[in-house]
């Protein structure tokens, strides 16, 4: 079973960002550009699945104390944990499998918001952590 592979899991953000000039991308670029990922933030506090409601967590994200944006786990094909299998099981049909240790994104639930001036964001995830950081 798939929950008793994972270690733990631990709030994420994904920063996005693309060498293709304007965000003129579409699908193929996107891919050909690893999904878009520039970086990943980790921060809040580790937990055991069994810790967490990740098929229905909300999710906020704020800049300068303002909400941006809002989601829930459950957008993630259902649970997170869900993406991840369908994730192992596409990988398997190619005979790569995950590392212990590696980290999986098993993608976002809030929508992609560009970053268009200096600030201070934060994300959290209700009953599980807050990221913070600063854009300058």
């Amino acid at each position: 079973m798939l929950s008793n592979a994972i270690d733990y899991a631990i709030p994420a953000i994904d920063i996005i960002d693309s060498p293709v000039k304007n965000w003129a991308i579409d699908l193929p670029d996107t891919l050909a550009d690893n999904g878009s990922c520039g970086a990943i933030i980790l921060g809040g506090t580790p937990r055991k699945l069994t810790e967490l409601t990740l098929s229905d967590t909300r999710g906020s994200l704020k800049f300068n104390g303002e909400e941006v944006m809002s989601g829930n786990t459950k957008n993630n094909l259902g649970n997170p944990l869900s993406a991840v299998a369908w994730l192992a099981n596409r990988l398997a049909e190619y005979d790569i499998e995950f590392k212990a240790g590696q980290v999986v994104m098993p993608g976002s639930c809030l929508e992609a918001v560009p970053m268009e001036a200096n600030g201070h964001w934060s994300c959290t995830f209700e009953g599980w952590g807050t990221i913070e950081f600063e854009v300058v």
